[in-house]
């Protein structure tokens, strides 16, 4: 298992609200609004620097982020998750 998918599982899993799973979308974002253009971070230092920004509530501060990055590149998180009839029809439980 990965970092992310840790992070994930302490965030919404476990509600460690100090938890904030990085993956592309947030590595983009960190760098984009909190570091100098052009600025190589590696993920390690933007973990660490996310932990120490945004402290225990960090979990909350992701998933605003997230949203609203995604919106702003024109995907909608909430729109992807929707699925077709067709798509609904083929799930089984």
């Amino acid at each position: 298992m990965g970092e992310k998918i840790a992070d994930c599982v302490l965030l919404f899993g476990l509600g460690r609200l100090d938890s904030f799973p990085i993956d592309v979308w947030m590595e983009r974002l960190l760098r984009s609004l909190y570091f100098p253009k052009g600025a190589r971070i590696p993920a390690r230092e933007l973990a660490e620097f996310a932990l120490t920004y945004f402290g225990p509530y960090g979990g909350y501060a992701q998933q605003l982020l997230y949203f609203w990055y995604r919106q702003a590149a024109g995907r909608s998180p909430a729109r992807e998750l929707e699925l077709s009839p067709e798509e609904e029809a083929e799930l089984t439980f």
